[in-house]
């Protein structure tokens, strides 16, 4: 069974995204483990995305998710993430918050990946990814919700 980090910026509240998040999460049950942590984030906190990012032991791979970065279609995503995932079964991904992540922290990471040219608020990115892991997940085992 895959171990799925994310850190997610923003704050986990109760609102629209909670049923979306939580089906996928179900969906999710049967091939991943998905554990999910918010960092606030902001001028007024205390903690930012680095803070967090460093608490990753470094062999699992971290894949920011931003708005310069790399682009797929579903099955590359697919191949992306099963080739992530199948040294040490762990992965993880970093979601930014409303201000997204500092260039310095994108620069320095290895795996940088963007769902569209637009932007999508925090909580719908959460989903999105969600959705696509699940995705991933079907289309490797021949389900017929990826179709």
């Amino acid at each position: 069974m895959v171990k799925i980090y994310i850190y997610a910026g923003g704050k986990n509240k109760r609102d629209w995204a909670v049923p979306g998040i939580e089906h996928y999460i179900k969906l999710l049950k049967p091939y991943a483990e998905v554990s999910i942590e918010y960092y606030p984030g902001g001028a007024r906190s205390k903690e930012s995305p680095a803070s967090f990012i460093n608490r990753i032991p470094s062999s699992i791979p971290i894949v920011f998710l931003d708005e310069h970065g790399k682009q797929f279609h579903t099955v590359q995503f697919a191949r992306f993430f099963t080739n992530l995932t199948q040294s040490e079964g762990k992965i993880a991904f970093a979601l930014g918050n409303h201000a997204g992540f500092s260039n310095e922290i994108v620069s320095q990471a290895e795996y940088v990946i963007s769902f569209s040219e637009m932007t999508f608020g925090h909580r719908l990115s959460l989903i999105i990814l969600l959705e696509q892991i699940y995705r991933t997940f079907d289309l490797s085992s021949g389900g017929k919700y990826s179709r």
